[in-house]
């Protein structure tokens, strides 16, 4: 079985990057979800602390509640089954 997908470029340039990275995305949401994961399941207390980049990019250190961080995953899953998407 072929799929094949056409664009009209440059008319449908958008489109075509949408899906010619499709692979790139699933891979950041992925990473981005084991990073919750392994934020909220190794803590040893009830916040954690994650590197956050400033407006002029600098690098400071901010405190988030496992709590937090947990309804965030929630949220991410819970949109992405209203999409019907998951992780292979």
């Amino acid at each position: 079985m072929k799929a094949v997908f056409e664009f009209n470029l440059p008319k449908e340039q958008t489109d075509f990057d949408v899906v010619s990275r499709a692979q790139d995305w699933y891979e950041l949401i992925r990473d981005f979800d084991d990073w919750l994961r392994n934020k909220i399941h190794y803590a040893t207390t009830d916040t954690v602390s994650i590197d956050a980049e400033g407006d002029i990019g600098e690098v400071s250190e901010i405190e988030i509640g496992t709590d937090e961080l947990a309804a965030i995953r929630y949220n991410l899953h819970r949109n992405m089954e209203d999409m019907h998407l998951r992780f292979k």
